[in-house]
């Protein structure tokens, strides 16, 4: 919809400004204004913009046409119109000439070639990761058939799991995160896909989610330190009692959402939608906007007024002093049962005791095989060597 556009002079500054009506648009086109029974009003707009680093290094300028829309709605006809504004990026060539071509393309291969740095690492630490966790996997089974051959009985789910390094998949989605973002990056920096608020936006989740990956790996590095890793140890230990008791409070937390969006939701902007319930209740659980929740249920009806200071206080009570206290403890529980076993002692699972049977040092000929000389390529590749073929180390006994 075009506004009707006209002019008019500024008494105050005495110069002629633009004007736009919509009512004198509807008048001129003999169009009914029904603007007291409007339910939901859509306005659209262009704006021409370009990106032009002033400051800084030196860059091509970008040239952009920004769609826009305003969206007035009040499709639950309780009288809050609600006001929404929407913008989405369109790249466009720019037209002209600038003097710093050279410049920008050195500085775009240099970029580039860090980046094709960057993808072979991650691909090559993807591939000695995989290789670990396969290695990880045949163990597992050699160790299993031991166990049934030799005591008659089964790993344990907690012993079996022990086999699968979960450092190593972090750092396999670390890697893929960052191939895949390196490349779009790749990809926008030299003009072969549209500078777009979309490309961007995978560009950015892709190296977001692979920078969280790689500082989580850091801590793999402090569990080497008995002092240091009480973080990674009492997390691991805590996380199946977290879940579990995070099921129950679900279930509550659900059926607090679904009666909030249900009674309040026409009465309380917080409470319009499923997801705006869930996230002022999980605000209110934090601490968060609490008079304000309490303060913004319009409405004359006692009853349902009532109701919302009710269903506010038990759901802070429950929540503040029973759940997240309850969930600290379960925490705090294993705590101290990782003290314990500092102070007297790791409890022994059949895998640990096992292992403990071997009184053999690394350094013994029993773990030396014969090189069979494949070089580099047997650590990528995973070079079969005939185990069963006696050599200078194979012990006689």
């Amino acid at each position: 919809m075009y506004l009707f556009h006209s002019t008019e002079l500024n008494k105050t500054t005495g110069k002629t400004q633009d004007r736009y009506d919509i009512k004198e648009y509807l008048t001129q086109n003999n169009k009914t204004n029904l603007f007291h029974r409007i339910i939901k009003l859509t306005l659209k707009f262009k704006i021409k913009s370009y990106r032009l680093n002033a400051e800084g290094r030196k860059v091509a300028p970008e040239c952009f046409i920004v769609h826009g829309q305003i969206v007035f709605d009040d499709s639950n006809r309780d009288g809050q119109m609600l006001l929404d504004l929407d913008t989405e990026l369109e790249e466009r060539t720019c037209h002209g000439h600038y003097n710093y071509g050279e410049e920008e393309k050195q500085e775009r291969l240099t970029n580039t070639l860090y980046d094709i740095f960057v993808i072979c690492v991650s691909v090559l630490s993807a591939v000695l990761c995989l290789r670990s966790l396969y290695r990880g996997h045949k163990l597992k089974q050699k160790t299993i058939v031991h166990f049934k051959k030799v005591y008659r009985k089964d790993l344990s789910r907690s012993d079996k799991f022990e086999f699968l390094n979960l450092w190593y998949v972090a750092i396999v989605l670390n890697d893929i995160f960052t191939i895949v973002g390196s490349s779009f990056k790749i990809q926008i920096e030299n003009k072969n896909a549209q500078s777009t608020s979309e490309n961007y936006d995978n560009c950015s989740l892709f190296l977001g989610t692979g920078s969280i990956l790689v500082w989580l790996g850091v801590l793999r590095y402090l569990g080497f330190f008995k002092t240091f890793n009480i973080l990674s140890i009492v997390l691991k230990k805590a996380f199946p009692n977290m879940m579990r008791f995070l099921v129950g409070a679900l279930m509550l937390y659900v059926g607090f959402m679904f009666c909030g969006w249900v009674v309040l939701g026409p009465y309380h902007i917080k409470f319009r939608h499923l997801s705006t319930s869930s996230e002022c209740l999980y605000s209110l659980i934090n601490g968060d906007d609490m008079f304000v929740t309490f303060s913004a249920t319009m409405t004359k009806n006692m009853v349902v007024w009532y109701f919302s200071r009710i269903y506010l206080y038990i759901f802070i009570s429950l929540f503040i002093y029973c759940v997240l206290n309850l969930f600290i403890a379960v925490i705090l529980d294993t705590y101290e049962t990782i003290k314990e076993y500092y102070e007297c002692g790791f409890p022994k699972t059949d895998l640990s005791e096992f292992i403990c049977k071997c009184n053999d040092p690394p350094t013994s000929a029993l773990y030396r095989g014969e090189d069979t000389g494949c070089g580099l390529w047997s650590c990528l590749c995973c070079c079969k060597r005939n185990a069963d073929q006696p050599g200078e180390y194979t012990s006689l006994l």
